[in-house]
Parts: structure tokens; sequence; C-alpha cells
């Protein structure tokens, strides 16, 4: 009785870490997708936008995520994510951010 309590216990870990590691690894798709939906985002709506390069993401107090990094190596911007719709909320920009293009002023260009 005991060697079946031990090797269902053993069981039953090994099987939660299979599930574990599934959600991390869709965890991670999520955060990819989320990048290169703000990626797009900031080169189709920005003036002369060369390179977006991620620096960090935590999650949010509001229960999204938020993404830190850098356009063209230099000008850093934070960007809100909703991760249940995949949406952008929200893109802060620092000095030296490129302007918006002019065709996007009044509309999202795609």
């Amino acid at each position: 009785m005991k060697k079946i309590s031990i090797l269902l216990f053993i069981v039953i870990v090994l099987l939660g870490g299979c599930f574990e590691n599934n959600n991390d690894k869709n965890y991670s798709e999520k955060i990819s997708k989320a990048e290169k939906i703000i990626e797009n985002y900031i080169k189709n709506n920005y003036e002369d936008v060369e390179e977006v390069v991620f620096i960090e993401h935590e999650k949010s107090p509001m229960g999204g995520e938020v993404f830190r990094g850098k356009v063209n190596g230099k000008a850093e911007f934070s960007a809100t994510f909703n991760m249940s719709d995949l949406t952008i909320g929200t893109i802060g920009q620092k000095k030296g951010f490129p302007p918006i293009k002019e065709e996007c002023r009044d509309k999202i260009c795609e």
C-alpha cells in the first residue's frame, strides 16, 4: 500500500509538471505574438522606423502586460497590451521617438 501511495504521488507530480510546462509555452507564444503586433503597429504608424527591440515585459497591475523597448536603437517606449483580445492599450513615448505619419494622424494605419 505504501508503494502504491508513493507511485501515485510521483505520477501526480510529473503530470503537474507537464501541465505547467505547457502553460509556460502558451504564455511564451502569446508574448511573441504581442511583440509582433506592437512592432507592426509602430512600424506602420510612425515615420522612419527601422528597428523595434523589446527590452522587457511584465504584468501590469490592471491585468495586461507592459512591454518596454527601443525604436531605432535610441528612442524608448512602453506599450500596454491586453492579452485576452490581443490589442494595444497605449504607447508611451520618450524623447526622440519618431513622429506619427501624416496619413495615420486621424486613423490607425494597418
